[in-house]
């Protein structure tokens, strides 16, 4: 199970009032915790299962104007280690997969400007495209990862340096 839902509205926490933070919180948090309390009793009776939950390394980096996003991707890599601990006897591995900033649709109608600059801060000097991100998902979901849990594994082109 992949989750990849979110929303990144880009707002300074003066601006963020409570509805946006729930919101926020709502679908970039809850969405994983749900989706895993749907998903895990299965895995358990089959004694196998792959997590793979979607965070951002905006959490490692100086970003303003997104306190709720950066909150939310913080949380789901708690939520992920402690997942991890409670589920990796039963054959689950829970990993986080933290994306810098991707080129798609939605964001590039968010914030076109910041690719201009942004991938000049990477080791690898370019935009980040989906398909880049398809090999790590694609390991952590496979059996090659059966000892690989609780990890989470920045693909952002070497930007953020752990």
């Amino acid at each position: 199970m992949v989750n990849n839902a979110g929303i990144y509205p880009w707002k300074s926490f003066e601006e963020t009032d409570y509805d946006t933070w729930r919101k926020v919180i709502g679908v970039n948090l809850d969405g994983p915790f749900l989706m895993s309390k749907a998903f895990v009793p299965y895995m358990r009776e089959n004694k196998y299962g792959r997590i793979v939950n979607v965070a951002s390394t905006t959490f490692f980096l100086n970003a303003p104007q997104m306190t709720a996003y950066i909150a939310s991707k913080g949380g789901v890599i708690g939520f992920t280690r402690a997942l991890a601990s409670e589920v990796g006897a039963d054959g689950i591995t829970v990993n986080v997969i933290a994306p810098g900033l991707t080129n798609t649709k939605s964001m590039r109608n968010e914030n076109a400007e910041i690719y201009e600059f942004l991938p000049k801060m990477q080791a690898i000097p370019r935009v980040i495209e989906p398909e880049d991100l398809v090999g790590v998902v694609s390991f952590l979901v496979s059996k090659d990862s059966s000892f690989v849990t609780g990890q989470t594994i920045a693909a952002d082109g070497g930007q953020v340096r752990n």
